[in-house]
């Protein structure tokens, strides 16, 4: 888990960097808010291992109790078709159930950063409130574009 941290938290936090590069042409801008979304992202990425785990172990139980009667045991096997379509399986259902809503909640945290001014003591200054949060997300986007376009049509 610590390592997930890790890795999230530096290489995901990277990634905004060089996606506010790609947008605006710069590394940093005041109020981005670097070290908060590291921290984000560190705890997110223990999120993402976590979910990685229970649906790796899960789906193959649950297909067992749809009928595959290998489902589990397919994983430890060398590479077949019953492996790929459990694989898939696993990939569906994390894409259905966990992203949409590792995505809001990511782009919740993104939006408290930019309006607590991109601080770790800024960050941590207040709650984020939800409700309000829920309502200013750009839905036509959130869901037109990140959800359907990027998450579940992978």
């Amino acid at each position: 888990m610590l390592m997930s941290a890790l890795k999230f938290g530096v290489l995901s936090t990277l990634g905004e960097v060089i996606g506010l590069r790609i947008r605006k042409g710069i590394y940093y801008e005041r109020g981005f808010g670097v070290i908060p979304r590291a921290m984000v992202w560190a705890i997110l990425g223990m999120g993402i291992n976590m979910a990685f785990i229970i649906f790796s172990k899960g789906v193959p139980v649950f297909l067992q109790y749809l009928g595959m009667k290998n489902a589990v045991i397919v994983m430890t096997e060398v590479l077949s078709w019953e492996k790929v379509l459990v694989a898939f399986s696993i990939s569906v259902a994390m894409n259905t159930i966990f992203a949409p809503v590792f995505m809001t909640l990511h782009k919740i945290t993104d939006m408290h950063i930019l309006k607590t001014g991109g601080t770790v003591k800024g960050f941590f200054s207040r709650c984020i409130n939800m409700g309000e949060s829920f309502q200013n997300i750009d839905w036509q986007r959130q869901w037109g574009f990140i959800l359907k376009k990027t998450i579940l049509v992978t």
